[in-house]
C-alpha cells in the first residue's frame, strides 16, 4: 500500500477538565487566543482525543452522535472537525484534544 504525505499545516491543543461540562471548542481558538503564530481558526482533518477518565464528546452539532471515550484510551478521527462539544468529562480527568487541519475554504467546508 503506497503512503502518502497530508499537508495538514495547522495545528491545535486544548486541555480541557470536567470545569468544561457542556461546553464548545472552535478548533483554533487557542492559537488565536494565544497570539501564536498561525492565529487562525481551522477544519481538523486529523483529531486525536485521549481522556484520563470516561467522557463523553461531539462533533460539530450538538444534535450529532454523543460518543464516549474510555479512559486512557486514544482516539484518532479523520474528519472535518470545526468545533469539539464536551458533553461530560468524569470529576478531576483531563481531556487532552489536538488538532491538525486546513483552512475551512481547503476543507471543502463553509466556515
Amino acid at each position: 500500500m503506497k503512503e502518502y504525505n497530508h499537508d495538514l499545516p495547522y495545528h491545535d491543543y486544548k486541555a480541557f477538565t470536567d470545569a468544561d461540562n457542556a461546553t464548545a471548542y472552535t478548533v483554533g481558538d487557542d492559537n488565536v487566543d494565544a497570539h501564536g503564530s498561525q492565529r487562525k481558526r481551522f477544519v481538523s482533518k486529523s483529531t486525536l482525543l485521549i481522556a484520563t477518565g470516561a467522557t463523553t464528546v461531539r462533533f460539530n452539532h450538538s444534535r450529532n452522535v454523543l460518543m464516549t471515550l474510555i479512559a486512557n484510551v486514544p482516539y484518532t478521527f479523520f474528519s472535518n472537525v470545526h468545533t469539539l462539544i464536551i458533553g461530560t468529562i468524569a470529576a478531576q480527568a483531563t481531556l487532552y484534544a489536538y488538532f491538525e487541519g486546513v483552512l475551512p475554504e481547503d476543507a471543502g467546508v463553509p466556515e
